[in-house]
């Protein structure tokens, strides 16, 4: 049984018996029986993480960063219009996009980052070690990278795409993970109602 380890290593079940620290948290017995029941963390469409995997790693970096001080940013980002990819070259088209996409994302993070598909044409990152400034910069590295890449259509046609970001950051704006990434969705969704092609940030919420 294959699961993933940092993003784009293959991990063996083996491996994780053997207790090395193959997925980003501590190994437990819950992820081992996981495996074992064929319950993978990985997304089939992208191949990057999904969200059973996100709900952990982030329960898991909280902590992680409540124990050494240190910032955690998380971004939530959201496709514009991707349904209009769907309905004019089809679904098969728009998985393709969708693994694009992700390609594109993981050139845009560090090795140590989280990214993970949340859902449909929803992704989110967790940025390690990173303050709010900091994800900030990254998510908007991230929607020019995006903006300037040429997706694939039917017969090659291009595609073009742009996306919506949400950014919050633990401690600042909430300190368990439901709280924390629920902020980030709604700065995203306020970062679509801004016109898309955009980052917001949790701290234009409270304004």
């Amino acid at each position: 049984i294959m699961g993933q380890g940092y993003v784009g290593l293959p991990v063996s079940l083996g491996a994780v018996e053997a207790g090395f620290d193959v997925v980003g948290f501590d190994v437990d017995r819950e992820r081992i029986d996981a495996l074992r029941r064929g319950e993978s963390f990985i997304d089939d469409v992208t191949e990057v993480y999904n969200a059973r995997y996100l709900l952990k790693a982030t329960e898991h970096e909280i902590h992680r960063a409540a124990r050494s001080g240190k910032d955690l940013s998380v971004l939530f980002l959201d496709l514009d219009r991707f349904k209009r990819v769907n309905d004019q070259y089809g679904h098969l088209v728009g998985s393709n996009v969708l693994r694009r996409l992700s390609e594109v994302l993981l050139d845009c993070v560090r090795q140590v980052d989280t990214l993970a598909r949340y859902g449909g044409d929803e992704f989110t990152i967790l940025l390690v070690d990173t303050p709010l400034r900091g994800g900030v910069q990254v998510a908007e590295r991230i929607r020019r990278t995006v903006a300037e890449t040429l997706f694939e259509g039917t017969s090659g046609a291009p595609i073009r795409l742009t996306i919506s970001i949400g950014v919050a950051a633990f401690p600042n704006h909430a300190r368990d993970r439901e709280g924390l990434l629920d902020v980030a969705d709604k700065a995203m969704y306020r970062a679509k109602s801004k016109g898309r092609n955009c980052v917001c940030s949790a701290e234009e919420l409270e304004s």
